[in-house]
């Protein structure tokens, strides 16, 4: 499944892809991530724990990032497996980082999902609605590390994907799309 995204973020370009490239400081703005450890120069083992419906998930897996092509495009792709429900993930992602202004940074990513598993089983719009959430979770969180005073340390605390709104946001974009679809349907016959 192909998850896309257009945001923005208050910094110049360099400065931004600085920030998304330090993982130690930026992954707390990432939610569910937890034991984030170097194994290589551009190469991380970690945690990332969310639910999706009524799974909790915890994937334990690897990172490697490409920053071969800097401040221009950021690329990364993950593996990991949850052994509690034997899915397995694996993620491509490509941002390419646009300066929009002076201190404003256009970034359009675009991320390859596979899932594989028990997890797996949940349609698209599930899980799509839940990496919007966290998406946009983790704007909001760079945003504030990017407008933060030099020196200001204030770590955010990694948010959990709630579980209830996402499934909610589901739920109305499918009645909406039915009455849609019905609507469409009225006016042809």
């Amino acid at each position: 499944m192909i998850i896309s995204e257009i945001f923005s973020l208050d910094g110049p370009r360099d400065r931004v892809a600085a920030l998304l490239l330090d993982v130690e400081n930026i992954q707390s703005c990432v939610p569910g991530v937890s034991e984030v450890t170097k194994v290589a120069a551009d190469g991380y083992r970690a945690t990332l724990s969310a639910q999706v419906g009524p799974i909790k998930s915890s994937f334990q897996g690897s990172v490697t990032l490409d920053a071969s092509e800097s401040p221009e495009r950021l690329r990364a792709s993950a593996r990991g497996k949850d052994r509690a429900s034997g899915s397995m993930a694996t993620v491509t992602f490509d941002a390419r980082l646009i300066e929009a202004g002076t201190n404003l940074t256009t970034v359009e990513t675009t991320a390859d999902v596979t899932i594989r598993g028990r997890l797996g089983s949940f349609g698209t719009g599930v899980i799509q609605a839940t990496a919007k959430q966290m998406i946009g979770d983790f704007v909001s969180c760079v945003n504030s590390r990017l407008t933060a005073a030099p020196g200001d340390e204030t770590a955010t605390a990694p948010r959990s994907v709630p579980v209830l709104r996402t499934l909610m946001t589901v739920l109305w974009a499918r009645v909406t799309s039915l009455f849609r679809r019905n609507r469409r349907r009225a006016k042809a016959e």
